[in-house]
Formats: C-alpha cells, structure tokens, sequence
C-alpha cells in the first residue's frame, strides 16, 4: 500500500488520522517518504551529539501552506 496516495480521504479526520513519523524523538536517524512508491528511505544520520529534540513527521495527501 502507497500509504501517500492509496489512503482514503475520509480516513483523516480531525481527531483521528495516520500519521508517518520521518525522524523519532531523540534519533539520529531521518527518513523521508518516497511519494511514488510509498516506501520509507534512510535520508540522513546525524554522526555527531547532536539529536532530534521531538518526533517530525507529516499527515498522508496534506500540505503544509
């Protein structure tokens, strides 16, 4: 399933939607998601200290404005 495109409409609801998170709270690790396949795919690392402070992700068919 291309979680992007095969989603229905209905299923984003205000208080109740799916949600891909890209880069965990406290990763190291980001991970985009490919729009044509629906694959997730390793984008970066962070090789240093440094970490994602909160989880980051996007809502399937919106944009951001």
């Amino acid at each position: 399933m291309n979680i992007w495109h095969e989603i229905s409409p209905e299923r984003i609801r205000p208080h109740d939607f799916c949600a891909v998170i890209e880069i965990p709270k406290g990763g190291k690790v980001k991970y985009e998601l490919d729009k044509e396949t629906g694959l997730l795919i390793m984008d970066r690392v962070l090789y240093t200290s440094t970490h994602y402070p909160a989880s980051y992700g996007l809502i399937p068919r919106t944009y951001a404005l």
